[in-house]
C-alpha cells in the first residue's frame, strides 16, 4: 500500500497592520519586504497571495 502526504487548509481571520493592504506588490523586492519576517518561521510555509488588479493584497 502506498502512503501520500495530504495538504489540508485552514482558513482563518486574523487582523493585520493597515498598510499591508495598501502595499502595491509589483515587484519581487516589494514581495521580500511584506513578507520577510516568513523566514524566521521553525516550518517551511506555502502561502498565496491574491492581488487585486491594482496589485493590491486581498487576502493571504
Amino acid at each position: 500500500m502506498a502512503i501520500l502526504r495530504e495538504i489540508s487548509c485552514v482558513y482563518t481571520f486574523r487582523e493585520v497592520d493597515d498598510d499591508i493592504l495598501n502595499v502595491t506588490l509589483d515587484s519581487p523586492e516589494k514581495v521580500y519586504q511584506v513578507f520577510k519576517h516568513l523566514k524566521h518561521e521553525t516550518k517551511e510555509r506555502f502561502i498565496v497571495v491574491n492581488l487585486n488588479s491594482q496589485h493590491q493584497i486581498i487576502n493571504y
